[in-house]
C-alpha cells in the first residue's frame, strides 16, 4: 500500500521520511489482524526513532480501515496515574470517533467530554455517553484505584460494541514515574489481554527486558519486536531526506560526518537539521555542521533531550551532584563507578519520584553491572556532560564555554572521519577468530616471514594450492567466543578502535579442560611500511597488558599489519612467542576458512551423505558408492582405486578405535569437476591429544594413516564433541603414485 499522497495524522513526518522500516511496519500492521488478547513487545534504543515507526502504523492502519488504531503514550510529565488515565480515555474516544467518521482533524481538536458525545455517531452515543459517566471522568473525588481500570479498559467496552480496536501503549519506562504507577503497567496489560483485540506495548529495550524478566506482565500470549538501529547507507538516506524537508544543503562529506558523529540515531539528525534551519546555515562543510551542532547541544533539542532524561530521573534533587557523577566518570582519572556510592548521592530525604538509577538506565546514560555504574560509551553524551559540568558546576562564562566546545568539535570532526574511514576498511578481526575451529592450515597463511620469503607477489590463484604442499602447519584452536579487548582492558580503546583489537576465547584440539585452554589476542595495528622492531614490542607490550590484568595463564599474540613486518621485528614476535601478518595474509586466511573446504580448488556442486554399520566388510558398499561417484566426475581408474582405498582404511580406522555407541558410520561426499572431498566421522571416543594422532595412533594403525596420507592430496583429523572426523581431498590433477 502507497502512503503518498495522504497527509500525517499522529506522524511526525510524511511516510516517505521513513528509511529502512518496511520490516518493523509490516510486522506492527499484521499484528493488527492477530489473535484476541495477543500482546507484541516492541523493545527499542533511545532515539532510534520507534516511537515515529508506531506512529507512522497508526496513520497506516487509520487510513486502511477495519481495525480502529489507538495510540497511546505515557508521559513523565502527567505526574500522577490517575492524570495519565483520564488522558488516555479522552484520546481513545477522540481516536475512536475520528475513525469512525473518517475525520482525522477531530484528533487534533482535542474536543471536551461533553464534545466528544455530540461528536460520536448516533449508533455509538449511548453508550459512549454511558462509559464517560461510569468514569466519572470530570469528576475530581472519584476513587482513583477504580477510574483507572475503568479508564484504561475503554477497549474492552467498545469491543462488546463489536469495534475491535488495536491499542499502541508507547512509552512504557515511563508509567513507574507516575505517583500511583507503580502497579500501573500491570493493571494495564492485564485489561488490554481481556479486551479481545490484539494490542502493541512499547518501551526502551532496557527497561522493557527487565519487565518481562521480573514478571511485571499479565499476558496471555506475546511475542517480541526489537527495533534495530539504522544501517549507515539508511542513516545517510535519512540525512537526504531531512535536508529536503528542511531545505538545509548537504554534501556528501558533511551527511557522512553527520552520522558518524551523531550515530544513526533520528533523533539528533532531526535535532542538527531543525538548529541549522533556526540559523538559516546549510550544512555543506565540517564547520557548518560543527555550529549547527554546537546549537543544538547549548540551548538546542539535543541538549533538550538530555535535559528531560535529567529532570525525569532527578524529579526535585540537585541535577549537579549528577553531571558531577556521569562527568568523573566520563573525564576524570578518579573514576566513581560504586554503585552504593552513585545510589546515595543521587538519594533525597523524601524520595521524590522514580528512582534515578532505573529512570538513566532506561534511557541509556548509564550503564550498569553487579555493584557498578558506567556513564555509556557515547560521544554525545560526554559533550552534553562536559558543557554542563564546565556551565553549572564550574559555573563558568557561556561565552568562553561555548567558543572552546566549537573549536573542540572542529578539531575532532578530522579525526572523526579519519577513525570511520579506517573502520569501514577493518579486518573484522574478531570475526576471523571466530571462524577458528581446530583446522590445520598452512603456517604461511598466518606466519609473514614465510610468507614474504616464499609467496608473496604471487597470484592469489595460486597461492593456497602451493601452500597447501608445505610441510610446516599450525592448528587452530577452537574458539567459542570473541570480544573487543578494550572490554576486558578498558584503556586500551585510547589507543585503538575496539573493532581492531579482539580476544578470542578457545580450547585447543576441542579437548575442554584446563589444560587446553587458551586465548588469542589479536590487533590490527598501523604502520606505512612493514612494521618496525619497536611497532612490535610495543603492541606486544600492550596485548600482554590484556592477559596479564585478566589472569590469561595460556594466550597467544597475533598482529596483523597493513604490509607485515620487518625482519628485526620479526624476530621480537618470535621471542615473544607471538605471529605476525600482513593484511593479504589475514583476508587470505579469512577466506580459507570460510570456505570450510581445505583447499580454493573445491567448489562442491554436488553433496552426498552415506551411513553403513560398523563391521562385515560394510565399508565396501559405501566404497563402491563413491566409485561412481567419482567415475561421473571424470577421475582416473587409478585415481578412483586411491580414493576407495583411503576411504576403507579411514572407515576401519573409526571402526576399530572409537567404541562408538550406536555402531555406525557416517560418510560425507562433496564433489565438482575439479574435487572430491570426504568426510567419515562417527560417535565415540576422540584422540585425547594433539600429539595422539600423530603417536598413539601411528603405533596401532600407522601404516593406514600414512596409506591414507599418501593417496589423497590433502587429510586431516578433527575432534568433534562426541567423536573423530577425517577429511580427505582429492584433486581430478592431483597424484596418481
Amino acid at each position: 500500500m502507497s502512503d503518498s499522497g495522504y497527509s500525517r495524522i499522529l506522524s511526525a513526518q510524511d511516510a516517505s521520511g521513513l528509511i529502512g522500516r518496511e520490516r518493523e511496519l509490516g510486522a506492527l500492521a499484521g499484528h493488527a489482524g492477530g489473535g484476541p488478547g495477543s500482546a507484541l513487545l516492541v523493545l527499542s534504543a533511545p532515539g532510534i526513532g520507534a516511537s515515529e515507526v508506531l506512529r507512522q502504523t497508526y496513520d497506516r492502519l487509520f487510513r486502511a480501515g477495519g481495525v480502529v488504531p489507538v495510540y497511546f503514550e505515557f508521559r513523565a510529565s502527567d505526574i500522577t496515574a490517575r492524570a495519565s488515565a483520564e488522558r488516555f480515555l479522552r484520546e481513545f474516544l477522540n481516536q475512536l470517533i475520528a475513525f469512525q467518521r473518517g475525520e482525522p482533524r477531530i484528533i487534533g481538536s482535542y474536543p471536551d467530554v461533553c464534545e466528544i458525545e455530540e461528536l460520536a455517531p448516533a449508533a455509538d452515543r449511548d453508550w459512549i455517553g454511558r462509559l464517560v459517566r461510569a468514569c466519572g471522568i470530570e469528576s475530581e473525588i472519584n476513587d482513583d484505584s477504580a477510574f483507572v481500570p475503568r479508564a484504561f479498559g475503554a477497549p474492552l467496552r467498545a469491543s462488546v460494541q463489536g469495534l475491535k480496536c488495536f491499542v499502541i501503549i508507547d512509552g512504557l519506562e515511563n508509567a513507574p514515574q507516575l505517583s500511583g504507577g507503580g502497579a500501573l503497567i500491570e493493571t494495564v496489560s492485564g485489561i488490554l489481554s481481556a479486551s479481545g483485540g490484539p494490542f502493541v506495548l512499547a518501551g526502551r529495550r532496557k527497561f522493557m527486558e527487565g519487565l518481562a524478566n521480573s514478571g511485571g506482565l499479565r499476558l496471555n500470549s506475546s511475542k517480541k519486536l526489537e527495533i534495530e538501529p539504522l544501517q549507515f547507507e539508511q542513516a545517510g538516506r535519512l540525512v537526504d531526506a531531512f535536508s529536503a524537508r528542511y531545505g538545509v544543503a548537504v554534501t556528501e562529506q558533511s551527511r557522512d560526518l553527520i552520522v558518524t558523529s551523531l550515530g544513526p540515531r533520528p533523533v539528533f539528525i532531526r535535532a542538527l537539521f531543525d538548529s541549522a534551519a533556526t540559523l538559516g546555515l546549510d550544512l555543506r562543510s565540517f564547520r557548518d555542521v560543527v555550529r549547527a551542532y554546537a546549537d543544538s547541544l547549548f540551548g538546542g533539542p539535543i541538549g533538550g533531550y538530555f535535559d528531560s532524561i535529567i529532570r525525569a530521573a532527578m524529579a526535585g534533587r540537585s541535577r549537579e551532584v549528577l553531571i558531577e557523577l556521569l562527568h568523573s566518570d566520563l573525564f576524570e582519572a578518579r573514576r566513581v563507578n560504586d554503585a552504593g556510592v552513585w545510589r546515595r548521592s543521587l538519594s533525597s530525604l523524601d524520595e521524590i519520584g522514580a528512582d534515578p538509577l532505573s529512570v538513566l538506565s532506561a534511557n541509556e546514560v548509564i550503564q550498569t553491572a553487579p555493584g557498578k555504574v558506567f556513564a555509556a560509551e557515547d560521544s554525545v553524551l560526554a559533550d552534553f556532560v562536559e558543557v554542563r559540568y564546565r556551565l553549572e558546576v564550574r559555573g563558568l562564562p557561556f561565552e568562553r564555554v561555548y567558543s572552546d566546545s566549537l573549536r573542540g568539535f572542529l578539531k575532532r570532526a578530522t579525526g572523526t572521519m579519519s577513525d570511520f574511514y579506517r573502520s569501514v576498511n577493518a579486518l573484522g578481526i574478531g570475526d576471523i577468530l571466530g571462524m577458528f575451529d581446530c583446522q590445520e592450515i598452512p603456517l604461511a597463511l598466518m606466519d609473514y616471514g614465510i610468507y614474504s620469503e616464499n609467496y608473496k607477489g604471487e597470484p592469489l590463484s595460486k597461492l593456497l594450492g602451493e601452500m597447501r604442499g608445505d610441510l610446516e602447519k599450525l592448528k587452530l584452536p577452537q574458539v567459542f567466543h570473541t570480544d573487543s579487548a578494550s572490554a576486558f582492558y578498558r584503556s586500551l580503546s585510547e589507543i585503538i578502535e575496539d573493532d581492531r583489537a579482539s580476544v578470542g576465547f578457545g580450547f585447543e584440539h576441542a579437548e575442554y579442560d584446563d589444560d587446553n585452554e587458551v586465548v588469542w589476542v589479536a590487533a590490527e595495528i598501523d604502520s606505512k611500511l612493514e612494521a618496525s622492531e619497536d611497532t612490535a614490542s610495543f603492541w606486544c607490550d600492550r596485548l600482554e597488558m590484556v592477559a596479564v590484568a585478566n589472569d590469561f595463564s595460556r594466550f597467544r599474540i597475533w598482529l596483523v599489519a597493513p604490509e607485515g613486518f620487518s625482519p628485526a621485528a620479526l624476530e621480537v614476535l618470535h621471542e615473544r612467542q607471538a605471529i605476525g601478518s600482513s593484511r593479504a595474509q589475514a583476508r587470505m586466511l579469512a577466506s580459507y576458512l570460510a570456505s570450510g573446504k581445505l583447499d580454493d580448488s573445491v567448489h562442491p556442486a554436488e553433496s552426498f551423505e552415506i551411513v553403513v554399520p560398523m563391521g562385515e566388510d560394510t565399508e565396501l558398499i559405501a566404497a563402491h558408492a563413491v566409485e561412481d561417484i567419482a567415475r561421473r566426475k571424470g577421475f582416473s581408474a587409478k585415481q578412483i582405486n586411491q580414493i576407495k582405498t583411503a576411504l576403507v582404511e579411514a572407515c576401519i580406522n573409526a571402526s576399530e578405535h572409537s567404541l562408538s555407541p550406536d555402531r555406525k558410520i557416517r560418510i560425507g561426499v562433496a564433489a565438482d569437476d575439479a574435487a572430491i572431498q570426504l568426510t567419515v566421522s562417527n560417535r565415540g571416543l576422540r584422540f585425547s591429544s594433539a600429539g595422539e594422532s600423530s603417536a598413539v595412533v601411528e603405533q596401532r594403525r600407522g601404516w593406514g594413516i600414512r596409506l591414507m596420507r599418501s593417496l589423497m592430496d590433502a587429510v586431516r583429523f578433527e575432534r568433534v564433541d562426541d567423536g573423530t572426523r577425517i577429511v580427505m581431498a582429492k584433486l581430478i590433477g592431483g597424484r596418481e603414485e
